[in-house]
């Protein structure tokens, strides 16, 4: 009379396991290429919902506000315009800069360093809106 077997062998269970840890070291990239790719997205989701704030303060105040603090202070009947201004992804502020016909906002993007100065032109890995 043969006995049948009730579960897996040791063996069986490791090579399982080591078919597994191979396809997970695989797909380690592309999962994180898929975050910093979200990441990126948010903020330039971010920086265009902020870009709309600014414009709006532009249209009652005949100005580009000084500083992206501007937009959470009282100064008229439609201020402030937003309680606080949020971060990027990273959570690193948001860089600003106007000038008078124009305004920048960026993300300092992943290496969290300001990568375009003053904001007239987006270089490095910086994600934002230059408005002309």
């Amino acid at each position: 009379m043969i006995k049948k077997r009730k579960g897996f062998t040791m063996l069986e269970l490791m090579v399982v396991l080591g078919i597994l840890a191979v396809l997970l070291s695989v797909m380690g990239t592309p999962t994180n290429w898929a975050m910093t790719f979200g990441s990126d997205s948010a903020d330039e989701q971010t920086a265009s919902a902020l870009s709309g704030l600014v414009s709006q303060y532009k249209l009652h105040h005949q100005e580009y506000p000084a500083s992206l603090d501007d937009i959470t202070k009282k100064k008229g009947i439609y201020d402030p315009y937003i309680d606080h201004i949020p971060t990027d992804s990273r959570g690193n502020p948001f860089n600003y800069a106007s000038r008078t016909n124009s305004f920048s906002i960026w993300s300092s993007g992943e290496n969290g360093t300001n990568d375009s100065g003053d904001g007239k032109n987006l270089s490095g890995d910086d994600i934002g809106i230059i408005s002309f």
